[in-house]
């Protein structure tokens, strides 16, 4: 480029400086000169270990405490701001003094904490913005969709699953219901490792009651295994629970677990994808290649359809009415076993006990 006036060529210069000089009083810069012929490159300034241990920030929150925040957030990004600030104070001793934040400052670190739980949900959900709206949810839900990760898994060139990324198994938002069931590919496997232990079938469920100023219920499902260990499988959102909710999520559950056992087209070298070798791990086994095998066909008869089901022998819930509703409704058969929490029922009996006591002595 040449100067109309004088004819010679233009230069351009730019200078850059550190992103923290304002609040450290870094002093480094580089400036960039450019011509039509050449570009120079000056530097003034070092940086050191020590050129950003100095915040000189007033108002706002110093690196340190920024840091601290950032680590709290990602390890429990459902926390509050205040818990989050308070957890601070649980650090060593040599970085409690420059992390502590005093609660003045509370609305920064609301501001802080509420971009931060963005960042760290957004990993989990594909970037997918949530918010109180119907449609939100339902683009969140597609995103994380098992069926649909299952197909971008099979394409020769697609993304393969992985083995502990949330996946959500069935999602509805409309006629007033709010339902979504969500697990990873390695804790639905859990039903195929009930199915292959060799012992009959039980499986747990339960819920919180509300646990959101929205009154969401969590619906929870595992699989029992030795010494009464439980093993999640999935867990479900609704806005209530009742027997459609239990129904839903273990219709879900099943048709995930089928996505995986059943669908998913396994990598030939398993050991460069850890999904394949543990559905492959279950899949190899008597029992749930028992489960997954189509039925046979009839001399003279169509091909008979056979829709994968568990074979669930034991269901065990607390005292509620709701769960044996969906058990008779699933299983009209009967030959599903309703169970009823030990625990639940002593403590109400404890309960009635202690409360009729103390309402006598008061009397």
């Amino acid at each position: 480029m040449v100067d109309e006036e004088t004819g010679e060529p233009m230069q351009s210069s730019v200078i850059y400086h550190c992103p923290w000089a304002n609040r450290c009083a870094c002093p480094v810069r580089f400036r960039v000169v450019k011509s039509p012929s050449e570009v120079n490159l000056f530097a003034s300034g070092k940086h050191t270990p020590e050129s950003h241990s100095k915040d000189h920030t007033v108002r706002g929150l110093k690196l340190p405490q920024k840091a601290a925040l950032a680590e709290a957030v990602r390890v429990q990004p459902m926390a509050s701001a205040a818990d989050v600030r308070r957890s601070l104070n649980l650090v060593d001793k040599s970085r409690r003094d420059e992390v502590y934040i005093s609660p003045v400052k509370h609305r920064s670190v609301v501001r802080e904490v509420s971009k931060l739980r963005t960042e760290v949900l957004s990993e989990f959900v594909d970037g997918a913005g949530v918010d109180r709206t119907e449609g939100s949810l339902t683009r969140m839900c597609d995103k994380m969709f098992i069926r649909n990760l299952v197909v971008e898994h099979n394409r020769p060139d697609g993304a393969h699953l992985q083995l502990h990324a949330p996946v959500c198994v069935g999602h509805q938002f409309s006629n007033g219901r709010t339902l979504a069931c969500f697990s990873t590919p390695f804790l639905l496997l859990h039903g195929a490792r009930g199915v292959n232990d060799g012992w009959p079938l039980h499986m747990n469920f339960d819920s919180t009651g509300g646990v959101s100023d929205s009154q969401i219920d969590v619906l929870g499902c595992t699989v029992n295994s030795l010494r009464n260990h439980s093993n999640p499988v999935c867990i479900a959102i609704a806005n209530q629970e009742d027997a459609d909710g239990y129904e839903f999520m273990y219709e879900a559950m099943e048709s995930g677990l089928f996505q995986l056992v059943g669908r998913t087209k396994l990598c030939a070298d398993s050991r460069k994808c850890e999904v394949c070798d543990a559905i492959r791990e279950q899949t190899e086994q008597s029992p749930m290649r028992e489960e997954l095998r189509p039925p046979k066909r009839k001399k003279g008869q169509p091909l008979e359809k056979k829709r994968f089901k568990l074979p669930l022998v034991n269901a065990l819930c607390d005292n509620t009415t709701k769960f044996s509703k969906f058990i008779h409704k699933k299983f009209p058969d009967g030959k599903v076993k309703i169970l009823q929490c030990a625990a639940h029922l002593t403590g109400a009996a404890l309960s009635i006990w202690h409360n009729a006591k103390s309402t006598k002595h008061n009397a």
